[in-house]
């Protein structure tokens, strides 16, 4: 019984580390990711902003992973809340590349990528009565907290911010229509890596809950 003990405060302690250890990865990627902006613009200017530049590369790289990390749990742990997050995942990751898509598809454009919308709602669906089970674990965990900070700072806030109107009242006669999208790209940038984070942290958890039932 004691041994038991001592084993699971060992495996407590273990967990623990490596929580931080993955939470100081994720912070010094942010420090970097925040430090390197100055850093392009003053080698690329306002290019790298721009639609298919490095800028939205890396959004779409960051989305993708995110992605992949997602349906990888999902069909490895048979998790469908993991595999509707991974999908809105991927739906932002289509939608990055819109003006591709728009090209491709004239009649569609990127408005196609609703499909996997609609997937992953006929998936919970036809899962619904686990998936009630699994988003009440979901919501107990510090991942969703993660993914939902990431999707403020992508969305409302990346979004709110870097809107003209705010920024003409805000600057005045200064105003520029480069500083909306570098704000915006800039903020979609730093949301996207918090949502990477958590996804992570969300396979991290699925782990966990799996172990416990095993144990």
């Amino acid at each position: 019984m004691r041994s038991s003990t001592v084993s699971n405060k060992d495996v407590a302690v273990d967990a623990g580390l490596w929580m931080v250890l993955r939470y100081a990865v994720y912070t010094l990627l942010m420090f970097a990711l925040t430090t390197s902006l100055p850093l392009i613009l003053q080698q690329e200017n306002i290019a790298a902003f721009k639609e298919g530049e490095l800028i939205e590369w890396c959004q779409l790289i960051l989305l993708i992973s995110a992605s992949g990390i997602l349906l990888y749990g999902a069909f490895t742990r048979h998790q469908g809340i993991l595999r509707l997050l991974g999908c809105l995942s991927a739906f932002a990751a289509l939608r990055e590349l819109d003006t591709l898509f728009d090209r491709m598809l004239p009649v569609t454009g990127w408005k196609i990528g609703y499909l996997i919308i609609v997937y992953a709602l006929v998936s919970v669906y036809m899962d619904k009565k686990a998936i009630k089970d699994q988003i009440r674990d979901f919501l107990k965990t510090h991942a969703v907290v993660i993914l939902w900070t990431g999707f403020l700072v992508a969305i409302p806030i990346g979004q709110l911010v870097g809107h003209g109107t705010f920024l003409k009242a805000l600057m005045g006669e200064d105003y520029i229509r480069d500083y909306k999208r570098i704000i915006e790209e800039s903020l979609e940038l730093m949301g996207y890596l918090l949502i990477l984070a958590g996804s992570i942290e969300a396979l991290v958890e699925r782990g966990k809950v799996e172990d416990e039932r095993w144990r």
